[in-house]
């Protein structure tokens, strides 16, 4: 059997396929923490995480409804690389929510839906990571 190979390089290399796959995630990791927040903000004498998360999801918004003509995230203007340092803003604020109500360290439900936010935030910075490594490698950039 003479069956052409398979070149994987091709399907590893499928920057769009990667960049659907992060648009993805980071969309429900967005949805999860306001979900998460929405739930326990009241709780918490901190306005300005709550600030932070609907500052994310609105940018994020604003991101995916304005596409490239490939349907992807425009990776290369300002928008992408502003939304990416406001996730890395929330580290600051949403630990220190975390150390002082003593989330992890409880088994209150509020201290359990605390946590599960923190670590929403914490992915949503993990991914951020991801997305400035694909506005590097962006193949038509």
């Amino acid at each position: 059997m003479n069956e052409p190979k398979v070149d994987f390089s091709a399907i590893r290399g499928d920057w769009h396929f990667h960049m659907g796959f992060l648009t993805r995630a980071m969309a429900s990791t967005l949805a999860r923490a306001s979900r998460l927040w929405q739930q326990i903000g009241a709780d918490y004498n901190a306005p300005s995480v709550g600030t932070l998360i609907d500052q994310q999801a609105n940018m994020w918004n604003a991101l995916t409804n304005d596409l490239d003509a490939k349907g992807t995230i425009k990776t290369g203007e300002q928008p992408y690389l502003d939304f990416i340092q406001l996730c890395r803003n929330t580290k600051g604020p949403c630990d220190a929510l975390e150390e002082a109500h003593g989330a992890g360290g409880s088994s209150s439900i509020y201290d359990n839906l605390l946590e599960q936010f923190t670590e929403s935030c914490r992915q949503a910075r993990g991914i951020c990571d991801d997305l400035e490594m694909m506005r590097e490698q962006r193949p038509d950039a």
